[in-house]
């Protein structure tokens, strides 16, 4: 599964790099669980994909939780 987990505007020239810092708050690894009745952390490896859009993600890296 994929899901948003963070973003920022930025402007660019064309040819111009920019710099974005996205911050992923510790909340977007989160989801509900009925079991539980609350928002539960799995551990693990996380993948995150970075891009300038959902179909062009050249970037990648894994976080662990």
């Amino acid at each position: 599964a994929r899901w948003l987990a963070g973003y920022i505007p930025v402007e660019a020239e064309p040819g111009e790099a920019v710099t974005a810092v996205v911050r992923v708050p510790a909340r977007a690894l989160r989801h509900w669980s009925q079991a539980d009745r609350g928002w539960r952390v799995e551990p693990g490896a996380y993948r995150v994909l970075v891009g300038p859009s959902a179909g062009k993600l050249p970037l990648a890296a894994t976080v662990e939780v």
